[in-house]
């Protein structure tokens, strides 16, 4: 007698993990969630041991979704599918009359909202907005507006941050993909980058001035495209770049890690990157595209 399948599905949201354990017949033998107040690992242990007292030692074969699923698939070399693509392949086998099927998820449905102007010109892909404003407000109530008393955000800001050994970089520019490069000109009244896109000015919409920043960072590294709708893997473990300013630019390292860690910049010494005070351009592109500076 063969030994009997089961399924385990993982769906690990913005606020929530939910599990399932389900038999060869889709019957499902256990199901829970619960908040997990940015303590996913220790809340999915939970329900596992959960589903464990109540069905016992049985073999699984898991599957991880939701918005904060992606890191965890990985470090546990679990399989990941994108949330839409497994609710749409849930209704084509288990509900194939469905025409539409609408899905919020909990809090992220609070912070979020699709803008119907930039979504009839511009596409969906580009329609959903968000504002400092709602998402202050989500913070304070889950109770999270103000940082613990040891955190420590470990950055260096200088009045002047061009750097001292850099090449001339008047002009960069910035492939992120075949139809789009980013191209940044220094303004030596301002002293200040501006912004092109499709080779037009880069315009902020709150008062339909060009877009200018102080700092220029870009982070090469590995870029993947998952999908036919192209949705993109993209790893911010650590990689090379380029840090522009005050008209000159220099090679760096950087270094993220965990998804709840900071992003450090480092010179070619390996000492902090100082940056100048005031806004910062961060660039991710492939490392497979490369950045002219002139």
């Amino acid at each position: 007698m063969s030994e009997m399948q089961y399924t385990l599905g993982i769906d690990i949201g913005s606020t929530t993990v939910k599990i399932a354990v389900l038999n060869e017949k889709q019957q499902v033998l256990f199901s829970d969630y619960q908040r997990h107040f940015a303590n996913i690992r220790e809340t999915l242990s939970g329900l596992l041991q959960k589903a464990y007292d109540r069905l016992g030692n049985i073999t699984v074969h898991p599957m991880i979704t939701g918005s904060g699923g992606l890191t965890l698939a990985n470090h546990l070399q679990v399989p990941f599918v994108q949330e839409v693509i497994a609710v749409s392949t849930s209704l084509q086998t288990l509900a194939p009359a469905t025409d539409v099927a609408i899905e919020l998820g909990g809090e992220d449905a609070k912070i979020f909202w699709r803008d119907p102007d930039r979504r009839k010109n511009a596409g969906l892909e580009h329609s959903l907005l968000t504002s400092g404003e709602a998402i202050t407000a989500m913070l304070a109530k889950e109770g999270k507006e103000a940082h613990k008393e040891s955190y420590l955000y470990e950055m260096v800001f200088t009045d002047d941050g061009t750097p001292v050994q850099g090449s001339a970089a008047t002009t960069v520019t910035v492939p992120f993909s075949n139809y789009k490069t980013g191209v940044f000109h220094y303004d030596t009244a301002s002293g200040l980058y501006q912004v092109e896109e499709y080779g037009e000015p880069y315009i902020d919409g709150n008062d339909g001035s060009q877009v200018a920043v102080t700092n220029l960072i870009v982070l090469q590294t590995s870029y993947v495209v998952l999908d036919d709708a192209g949705r993109v893997k993209v790893d911010l473990s650590s990689g090379q770049g380029f840090f522009a300013c005050g008209g000159k630019i220099i090679p760096i390292t950087w270094e993220k890690g965990a998804a709840e860690n900071q992003l450090r910049y480092y010179d070619e010494d390996g000492s902090p990157l100082a940056l100048g005070r005031g806004k910062t351009y961060v660039c991710i592109t492939p490392a497979s595209r490369t950045v002219m500076a002139e």
